[in-house]
């Protein structure tokens, strides 16, 4: 099952300004090439589903850890980035399950996966950042 799909490394520009969250956004990207390297050596439909319920797990872990820091510091947009995680844990658990029904494909989920991933930390995590560096 060979699927190509362009990971890129990690790089400055998705850096936020917050360690730990850029932390973690640097360990979520390396998960999602892993799960890429993982399709590429052939593994099982079963195994594909694990590794994705692993990264569903990282994504709600790293979420509760955003969303602790944006209560600390009274972040005004909390409960509308709070609604987005909710809505992004319920797209992906969706995608996941067209992709164990067969109703869409591999390559169509993993770069679901990598947009996500680029769309939320470079648009939206930003904001957060933005908001700490004038507090």
């Amino acid at each position: 099952m060979a699927h190509k799909l362009d990971i890129p490394n990690w790089q400055i520009k998705y850096e936020i300004g917050i360690p730990d969250v850029d932390f973690q956004h640097q360990y979520f990207l390396e998960l999602i090439k892993r799960f890429c390297e993982k399709i590429n050596e052939g593994i099982t439909d079963e195994l594909i589903v694990d590794h994705l319920n692993e990264i569903v797990l990282y994504a709600q872990f790293h979420f509760c850890s955003e969303e602790n820091l944006m209560k600390l510091h009274d972040y005004p947009g909390f409960v509308s980035h709070c609604k987005l995680h909710i809505d992004i844990i319920q797209e992906l658990s969706d995608k996941i399950n067209l992709y164990e029904i067969k109703e869409l494909s591999l390559e169509e989920l993993t770069s679901y996966l990598l947009e996500w991933f680029l769309d939320h930390t470079v648009k939206k995590d930003i904001n957060f950042a933005q908001y700490l560096n004038k507090v």
